[in-house]
This record gives structure tokens, sequence and C-alpha cells, in this order.
């Protein structure tokens, strides 16, 4: 009974079929690209400096994650990264009930992203929109400076996930 278990068993797997393998070892970006220039990014929000921290947080997340090095000119770039902040709002959570003083608050901070490439003009991203929400609590003692700081590295780490190679 052994012996037949053991002839059978080979015979009761599924088929494993190489051409159409579900896994790869293929990189999940692009290998014709090696540099990158990200141009700082335009802010139409009342909200000043988040420019500076989306740029600094997005030039830190590429040059960590991915295989591209970022440059200081578009001349040595392959591609260009650019973007637009189009909006960051703040909301109220949480009130107290007599001062009418916001204990918890929500930052929404939405931006526009198109990343080209300088040799064949191609887009990679075409203006793609990327929405985040980020908050702080006065009695944490966080303030709106960090939670707009968190909402620009949470934006760069979705501007980053987005430019990996379509499946």
């Amino acid at each position: 009974v052994l012996y037949t278990i053991l002839l059978l068993l080979p015979l009761s797997g599924c088929e494993w079929d190489k051409n159409n393998s579900a896994f790869s070892h293929e990189s999940l970006f692009r290998t014709d690209i090696k540099t990158v220039y990200v141009k700082m990014f335009q802010n139409k929000s009342f909200y000043r400096k988040v420019e500076y921290d989306l740029t600094r947080a997005l030039c830190q997340r590429i040059e960590h994650q991915l295989p591209y090095k970022v440059v200081s000119s578009p001349n040595n770039a392959d591609t260009i990264l650019e973007g637009t902040i189009t909006g960051v709002t703040s909301k109220a959570l949480v009130s107290e009930r007599i001062l009418d003083r916001p204990l918890a608050t929500e930052i929404r901070f939405k931006c526009q992203v198109t990343w080209k490439n300088l040799k064949t003009d191609e887009l990679y991203i075409d203006h793609q929109n990327i929405r985040v929400v980020s908050d702080y609590k006065k009695l944490l003692a966080q303030s709106q400076r960090s939670a707009l700081q968190d909402a620009a590295n949470t934006a760069a780490i979705s501007i980053v996930s987005s430019m990996e190679k379509p499946w």
C-alpha cells in the first residue's frame, strides 16, 4: 500500500507551467532608467514650505528604495519627476466643549504627479492624483507642522510605489 501511494503521489499534484509562472525574478522598476531629476513641487495651497518637505522626502525615498540616482540637473537625467500640491486642508476632529478649541485635527494633503522620460518623451505617470491624510493632537504636544511633514512623507511613499513598472 505504501509503495502504491509513493508511486501515485507525483501524479496527484498540480502541473507547474514554467512559461506562465506567477513568480518572476525581474525588477519591479524600469531597468532602462538610471537617473531621475526631481523638480521642486509647485504649491497651490496656503500652507508654506510643504513643497520643500515633499520634494525632500521624495528624493530621500527614491535614493533609498529605488535603483535610481537622483541628480541635480535635468541635463544629466534620464527622467524628470514633477508635480503640484493642489490642496492642503485642515479640519477639527475633536474640540473642547467650553472653549471650542480643536484637540485633534486632520490634515488632508493632495498633489498631482507627472513622471516623464526625457529621451523618449514617454509619460510613465501622467498627472496622477495622490491623496493622503494625517492628523495631530495638541494634548500629545503634536503640532500642525509635524502633521504636514508626516503627510509629505506619506505622499512620497505613495509616489514611489506608483513608480513601479506595470504588471
